[in-house]
């Protein structure tokens, strides 16, 4: 096929995603408001100083932040981004465990051992591997990040996916959207899985889709990916979460966590127009289908050691944790350390407002 025919089809993808934008907007619109409800409260901090490197020469970072998070018995697994050095930025992701309960007492070790399990190793992660999302399905550590490649233009963010093997992450490639026949890379990140079946799992995805001069509409969708293919088929792409008034952008921020036989709890960030990010929560079907969604949970406090950083006024995903009564929520503070949250389970979901079923 001539480049001109994947162009063709490329801008026919853009208008596709851009009218079922506006054919959902009337129904996703309006769920939300700009408060935060403090239901959450920050139990413990984790700074890249107390993190000792156990397999590569440089023992200490200079940043951790946005990790992903599983639970398993007592021992809470932390996936955390990575950076050593800021000329390029570029993040590898590791991996340490800390005792659950002791976590939520705030008692955290001085210093952490912490091993690298993903790290640059190829053309399309050279500018580093970002982000990410920890998702325990169907007998199967996976872990989800974003690939970044260097480009003549910049860098390209693409949707990566990985799964733990003997305690190795074996990386089986990027995601690519499926249209008309014609495979596209698309500038992609902050993804979950709500379910992974035998041959068609639920992906919750957030492309960039560019609006000409408008720049780019980043909400968050749903769709049926194929875990063998890597590929995202565009025709089952659907609208979930949009970005308000007083958002410019919105995302998934988490992995999802299954609290009945058909619900699943998903965080999303918004970025406000204050350029803030903050937080909260979407309770979804097993098909990702919105059922019920909060205004925000977490932001970050004006304090020194929680809006400062190398981007200030940042609190994000990545990991969440349903164990006992308890929510726990594992995230980044302003790219540079840790925060690890806590809300009684109960006393989130009252906060979650029930979405109209004709959505």
């Amino acid at each position: 096929m001539s480049n001109e025919k994947k162009l063709e089809k490329n801008d026919a993808l853009t208008k596709k995603l851009y009218s079922l934008y506006k054919e959902y907007y009337h129904r996703l619109s309006g769920l939300r408001k700009s408060s935060t409800e403090k239901v959450f409260k920050r139990v413990g901090l984790i700074t890249p100083a107390s993190l000792r490197i156990t397999n590569y020469v440089r023992e200490h970072p200079s940043a951790a932040f946005n990790p992903g998070a599983i639970l398993r018995g007592r021992e809470l697994f932390v996936y955390p981004r990575i950076v050593f050095d800021y000329y390029w930025y570029v993040s590898s992701i590791g991996v340490f465990s800390l005792d659950i309960q002791a976590s939520l007492e705030g008692l955290l070790p001085e210093e952490i051992p912490t091993r690298i399990v993903i790290y640059p190793s190829r053309k399309e992660d050279m500018r580093g591997c970002e982000d990410p999302r920890v998702q325990e399905l169907d007998s199967k550590t996976y872990i989800l990040y974003t690939a970044v490649e260097p480009s003549p233009g910049g860098v390209e963010a693409r949707q990566a996916i990985a799964v733990l093997e003997d305690s190795k992450a074996v990386k089986l490639g990027n995601f690519r959207l499926e249209y008309m026949g014609e495979l596209f890379n698309t500038f992609w990140k902050d993804s979950a899985l709500i379910e992974a079946r035998n041959k068609d799992s639920v992906l919750l995805l957030r492309p960039s889709i560019p609006l000409g001069n408008s720049g780019y509409l980043e909400i968050g969708w749903r769709s049926v990916a194929s875990l063998k293919e890597l590929t995202v088929s565009a025709d089952t792409m659907e609208p979930v979460l949009l970005y308000e008034p007083f958002e410019i952008k919105v995302g998934w921020s988490t992995n999802s966590v299954r609290i009945s036989s058909n619900e699943y709890l998903v965080g999303w960030h918004g970025v406000g127009n204050d350029y803030i990010y903050r937080n909260g929560l979407a309770l979804l079907d097993s098909d990702g289908r919105l059922l019920a969604i909060s205004d925000y949970l977490i932001a970050p406090e004006p304090t020194l050691e929680e809006f400062y950083g190398d981007r200030p006024g940042v609190t994000f995903g990545c990991g969440l944790i349903h164990y006992k009564d308890l929510l726990i929520w594992v995230g980044g503070l302003s790219d540079y350390a840790i925060g690890i949250w806590v809300a009684d389970f109960d006393k989130v979901m009252d906060k979650l407002k029930t979405v109209s079923t004709s959505v």
